[in-house]
């Protein structure tokens, strides 16, 4: 398995519900996680050999981190640690496509 894409959404770092959030932050929040199963799918269809194109998940991660950067800065920043987790994630993936040296 790709290393890091068998992670679980209780592993990966999420703001606390309870605190009263935008519903631009529970959107961003949304969509980081749908994100991270599209990675995870990704990442089986790579092990499996098929063929994958990444840059619909590329564009995609683009317009979360846009959304983000549009938030209030103290908001925005509690997604920091999801948002970096998508992009070891869609490194890795990309890392796995390139051909043996």
């Amino acid at each position: 398995m790709i290393r890091g894409m068998e992670q679980t959404a209780e592993a990966l770092p999420t703001p606390h519900r309870t605190a009263r959030r935008s519903d631009a932050a529970l959107l961003a929040e949304d969509m980081a996680n749908g994100l991270r199963l599209i990675l995870g799918v990704t990442a089986g269809l790579i092990e499996s050999g098929r063929r994958v194109d990444l840059a619909g998940l590329g564009e995609e991660f683009c317009r979360l981190c846009v959304g983000i950067l549009a938030m209030p800065l103290a908001e925005g920043q509690k997604l920091r640690p999801l948002l970096e987790t998508l992009r070891d994630q869609l490194d890795q993936l990309h890392a796995a496509l390139m051909p043996p040296a």
